[in-house]
């Protein structure tokens, strides 16, 4: 009789000889890979990314990846130790575990201190929220790298670019004296602007725009009837000057930091002036005509419209994605039940951690997230509960994750929107369990979204540095293990930035995270449905007025409302910067494809912008925290009382001049060499 199974096998083996893939270091070729020296670089500068990135979502709502600066920094340090590709390749896996894991802690933990939950981040819970998600996104990854990593469709844009850093380095040009130097720029711009006080990093004011009558008709009888004198103002806000925000909106391009500005001019510059000429007073005798009266109208008014804006934005792009979910998860259970039928013997480059290890690190990670769930909530049901949706929740978007980073990159891996759906169900879960208006019920709900951010944003970022690894010809185990010891490093480092800021500004005079000054914009909406779902008391009128927008924005096909409503809610100087940044990038495109530069060159061009914008980043977070350190020691290092307004227009010129400068003079020296 005819075995159609051992035809199978007989193609499948055929088939696989056929498709293998060759990657630039061979799977024969034995070189160092996993060394102590490489493993304690990718450790350091993980929990460094980890700050910077956590410095910026606080105050941005946004964080930028790590794998470019990540493939740089492994370059420079490595090489005078004769350091191999394969070992700056287990060291920049490492190092991008770092700010995954800030983007998912600080989108969501931040919402215990907005709820007045925790006076200041609890460090021992945050930190075991931090690792847990981080090792739960490694181990969930795993199950699914193989097909993944191997399937044809995927593009893996952000791979393949990082891919090409990295061999493009072993020629000798790395780039590190950019993104090293931008570094040092940025330290420097902050430590004059903040620490000593020298100028002010913006200008903000309200303009007085005169009173008038404001005369009201009655539609029915045509009746006019007179009201009172009312004043308008119209509040303005310079960019900010340093090149933190000018350094993201580079690297996002002039499509996203255009977006984000449309929504901060959306919500500063129509939604505000309304709010204030329509409302009769402000309790407290705070006036509306002043800055203060301002933010405070935008802070109560503004920011719950541009919540409900958030929440459609998010909605709207899972929904728009959904096909790419069903194909994620097919393929997640496709690798799972395909899993017993692999043949052919094990090579280097397609050899993952031993599945009996995987099992076990999982049972401990969901023994130790249980066993937390439980205390903070004093029931064991609510534990148990709580841990079975992070785990179902965690393998559904860890699965979804690594096939969107695939298929778009990492960037626009819509975290936000499956973390938000995650936390809805848990948050109507904590009501059916009779937990409505509770501490423990908003705590329970906050923890699960959080576990579940920090892992399907590490799950992402494994994937695609697995990717550059199959390129590459690394080992996955190695770099699995890369991946845990990143996690490892920056979880502990997390709180630390965190609490300072939220600290420093309240020795300032503000109210921390979730203020003004650190707005926390995704955790900030994780609080208000928090708190209007579990606890109670939400105004939903604000939040109601804010979908409609939102749904108004869809049927006017704007292309990422998310992004726009985070411009409403984020203040107005920040995302002016970012605005101005894409504008440069948009600009060093023209003048590059003016020039004649194009393909490879003006991509290798291109990212002579992002290493500057990378060390911008990191320098001027970096020294951000530090200075909040200083606020906390009562050290005042200030030089003025008032300090100078223009010479931060000077920093914005530098900075604009450097994004500008350095990559087209290297599109011009590549045009010469060839």
């Amino acid at each position: 009789m005819f075995c159609f199974r051992k035809l199978y096998i007989g193609l499948s083996i055929l088939f696989f000889m056929a498709q293998e893939y060759i990657p630039y270091i061979s799977p024969e070729t034995s070189i160092k890979e996993f060394t102590l020296k490489a493993l304690l670089v990718g450790a350091v500068f993980s929990a460094v990314f980890s700050a910077a990135n956590a410095y910026l979502a606080i105050n941005s709502g946004m964080t930028v990846a790590a794998v470019f600066p990540g493939a740089v920094i492994a370059m420079a340090l490595l090489r005078p130790f004769k350091g191999t590709i394969l070992e700056e390749n287990t060291a920049r896996t490492a190092i991008s575990a770092g700010e995954s894991l800030a983007a998912g802690l600080v989108f969501t933990i931040p919402a215990m201190l907005i709820l007045n939950i925790w006076e200041e981040l609890d460090y021992l819970t945050t930190t075991a929220i931090a690792l847990v998600g981080g090792l739960l996104g490694v181990v969930l990854i795993i199950f699914f790298r193989r097909m993944l990593v191997t399937e044809e469709e995927l593009a893996f844009p952000e791979s393949v670019a990082a891919t090409a850093i990295i061999k493009s380095g072993q020629k000798g040009a790395t780039g590190a004296k950019y993104m090293f130097g931008a570094l040092g720029l940025g330290f420097l711009i902050t430590f004059l602007s903040s620490t000593l006080n020298l100028f002010k990093t913006h200008v903000r004011g309200v303009i007085d725009m005169g009173k008038g009558l404001l005369t009201y008709v009655n539609p029915s009888t045509g009746a006019e009837l007179k009201g009172g004198a009312k004043s308008s103002y119209l509040f303005y806000d310079t960019p900010y000057a340093g090149g933190i925000y000018l350094g993201v909106g580079y690297i996002i391009g002039p499509r996203l930091a255009s977006l984000t500005f449309a929504g901060a001019l959306l919500g500063w510059m129509i939604i505000l002036p309304l709010a204030m000429f329509f409302l009769p007073g402000l309790p407290g005798n705070v006036p509306i005509g002043e800055v203060e009266g301002a933010l405070t109208v935008q802070y109560s008014i503004v920011r719950p419209i541009a919540a409900g804006a958030m929440i459609v934005g998010a909605v709207h792009t899972l929904y728009k994605m959904k096909a790419s979910f069903v194909t994620g998860l097919g393929t997640a259970f496709k690798e799972i039940k395909g899993g017993a039928l692999r043949i052919g013997k094990k090579i280097r480059t397609d050899t993952d951690l031993p599945m009996k290890y995987v099992a076990v690190l999982f049972v401990i990670v969901a023994i130790a997230m249980g066993t937390l769930y439980t205390i903070l909530t004093a029931s064991v049901i609510t534990g148990l509960v709580s841990l079975v949706v992070m785990i179902l929740a965690a393998f559904i978007f860890v699965a979804i994750s690594g096939y969107i980073v695939g298929l778009i990159g990492s960037s626009s891996n819509p975290i936000s929107g499956m973390t938000l759906v995650t936390l809805m169900f848990a948050a109507a879960l904590m009501l059916a369990l009779g937990l409505g208006g509770s501490v423990e019920g908003m705590a329970a709900t906050i923890l699960v979204a959080a576990v579940v951010c920090c892992a399907a944003g590490i799950g992402g970022d494994v994937m695609q540095d697995l990717k550059v690894g199959h390129m590459l010809g690394g080992t996955p185990w190695k770099m699995e293990i890369a991946e845990i010891v990143g996690v490892a490093a920056a979880a502990p480092c997390l709180v630390i930035p965190m609490n300072m800021l939220h600290q420093a500004d309240i020795i300032k005079g503000g109210i921390g995270i979730g203020g003004v000054s650190l707005p926390a914009p995704q955790a900030g909406l994780m609080a208000l449905l928090t708190k209007g779902i579990v606890g109670g008391g939400m105004l939903w009128i604000l939040l109601i007025v804010g979908i409609l927008i939102g749904a108004f924005l869809i049927l006017a096909k704007t292309p990422n409302v998310m992004i726009l409503a985070v411009g409403m809610y984020v203040p107005f100087y920040v995302t002016f910067a970012i605005f101005i940044g894409g504008i440069v990038r948009w600009f060093v495109d023209r003048l590059l494809e003016k020039k004649g530069v194009f393909g490879e060159k003006k991509r290798a061009a291109i990212n002579i912008g992002v290493l500057l914008a990378s060390g911008f980043i990191a320098g001027e977070a970096l020294m951000g925290v530090a200075d909040a350190g200083l606020v906390i020691g009562g050290f005042d290092l200030a030089l003025l009382e008032t300090p100078l307004g223009w010479p931060g227009l000077l920093v914005i010129g530098l900075v604009m001049f450097l994004l500008i400068y350095f990559p087209y003079k290297h599109g011009e020296k590549q045009l010469a060499e060839s």
